[in-house]
């Protein structure tokens, strides 16, 4: 995909459309200012770029992933791949799953529950997809275990965690 941004950019890549929309927005991209054109390939790059990130999203496929019986388990600790690799590598994921479990529900597949484990919730709790996720996964059998120090970090979703979960509390005592 940024291969192809980029060519469509430059004209190096030519589309050969009989639809005038297709041409009207093509025309629109290329005369994009460069401000906005690289602040928008830039939350790409990493993708095209970090050859970790670049080997995990070039598929657009999860059906294996969903299939009974298989268990996944993805370490994105900012320790070992950097920050933002380890942003963007949950972020991948959980888009990915979501739109897997709405894919095999469109085409009417077999619903197994599929149980998502995100430790260090707070790193993506800010994407605009997790609220709509809190609020349908269940109708789709997506089920989430979310782990964090404290409330503060996901304080703009505490009311829609707390209305949309079955919530438990687990402390240490000494």
């Amino acid at each position: 995909l940024y291969n192809i941004i980029l060519k469509l950019r430059s004209g190096e890549l030519d589309i050969q459309t009989s639809d005038p929309l297709w041409e009207e927005k093509l025309k629109q991209f290329q005369e994009l200012e460069e401000t906005t054109y690289i602040s928008a390939l830039s939350r790409l790059e990493e993708y095209a770029t970090n050859p970790l990130l670049k080997k995990l999203f070039s598929t657009d496929s999860l059906a294996d992933v969903l299939e009974p019986g298989n268990l996944i388990v993805v370490n994105a600790g900012n320790a070992y791949i950097g920050d933002k690799a380890s942003f963007l590598m949950i972020a991948g994921w959980v888009y990915k799953l979501w739109y897997s479990v709405l894919i095999r529900k469109a085409m009417k597949r077999k619903l197994i529950p599929v149980l998502t484990i995100i430790d260090e919730f707070a790193v993506i709790a800010d994407l605009s997809i997790i609220d709509v996720i809190l609020s349908q996964a269940r109708k789709f059998y997506m089920h989430l275990v979310l782990s964090h120090q404290h409330t503060d970090q996901v304080k703009n979703l505490l009311k829609s965690i707390f209305s949309n979960t079955a919530v438990k509390v687990l402390m240490r005592t000494a």
